[in-house]
């Protein structure tokens, strides 16, 4: 079995491969003088000298970096507020008698009596008093 080979052209192939490996070629003989009198002032008259050193000028107070210590131990005193925060009681304002409590509490209250939602008068309109599916099944409502 195998392939058919007269779909194959070789000869074309060959032309085009050549035709494109030329053509790189010649971009790349073009590019590179251009690139190497960019970069070297060439033409341009500029020069391939470095910047001159500046001297550092940030005065302290600057950004102090943690260093990995201190930020582990940052995060473990973080995490353990937290922790205390969401499991004990606490008071926010006495005064006013607003506290903290812990998350399962919370959960356990909302279970009991649910949440509120603010509306604890009942609606005054009397509703809907159309009566829907008056017609029964099998009849049409017009006589």
């Amino acid at each position: 079995m195998g392939y058919d080979r007269r779909d194959l052209k070789i000869p074309l192939l060959t032309k085009w491969t050549i035709g494109i490996t030329a053509g790189c070629a010649i971009c790349f003989a073009i590019a590179f003088p251009i690139y190497s009198l960019l970069s070297g002032g060439g033409l341009l008259g500029f020069s391939r000298q470095p910047a001159p050193a500046t001297r550092n000028n940030i005065k302290s107070p600057n950004p102090l970096l943690q260093d990995n210590f201190t930020t582990k131990t940052d995060i473990q005193t973080m995490r353990r507020h937290e922790d205390e925060v969401m499991t004990h009681y606490s008071w926010d304002d006495q005064s006013k008698g607003i506290a903290h409590i812990p998350i399962e509490r919370a959960e356990e209250l909302i279970l009991e009596k649910g949440v509120s939602t603010g509306n604890e008068v009942p609606a005054k309109t009397v509703g809907n008093t159309i009566q829907q599916n008056a017609v029964g099944p099998g009849t049409s409502g017009q006589r």
